[in-house]
């Protein structure tokens, strides 16, 4: 696609939410700070993922049923939420990062207030030993091809708006 195609589908993007995604405050403030419209669908995996309109008119994806998209993220408010997927949780987090690996999805991990000293220092109220907690995010990595990033809550948006934007992008310099 030539770039000023490119530049005008880049013009249209708007940030899918899923629909699961708790509607608070800082999910708000989060929104905003991604300076693209908000859509809330069903995304088969991950919190977010983007649309946009194609020069021919078509959008990527038909917000009327469930998505699939080529390019998800899911976010973790903290290190507890993300013990908890890795404790209780983890069957129901494992069949989601199987559904888009099988999709041929790209997933990332966003987790805020996170760092790997904060994992190997216990900084959080899971029982869940470090050296398991930190395995396991590894093990995700390499089992299902995953990108982590820690972030601040302050820079979560930005993060998202940057990932989501490069992919569309090079998605579309090769259509």
């Amino acid at each position: 696609m030539r770039p000023k195609d490119i530049k005008a589908v880049l013009d249209t993007m708007t940030v899918l939410v899923d629909s699961r995604e708790q509607d608070t405050d800082r999910a708000r403030w989060r929104h905003a700070s991604i300076g693209l419209p908000v859509e809330r669908c069903i995304l088969d995996y991950g919190d977010y993922s983007y649309n946009a309109t194609l020069p021919d008119g078509r959008r990527i994806y038909d917000t009327a049923g469930r998505i699939r998209p080529s390019v998800a993220i899911e976010r973790k408010m903290d290190l507890d939420e993300l013990a908890e997927c890795f404790g209780q949780g983890r069957a129901r987090f494992e069949r989601e990062f199987k559904r888009a690996s099988s999709a041929g999805a790209q997933m990332w991990l966003l987790v805020e207030g996170a760092s790997w000293e904060a994992i190997y220092d216990h900084r959080y109220k899971s029982l869940m030993t470090p050296a398991s907690l930190a395995g396991s995010i590894i093990a995700f990595c390499h089992r299902y091809n995953l990108r982590l990033v820690f972030c601040t809550e302050r820079t979560a948006g930005r993060i998202i708006k940057g990932i989501i934007t490069r992919e569309l992008q090079d998605r579309l310099k090769v259509v």
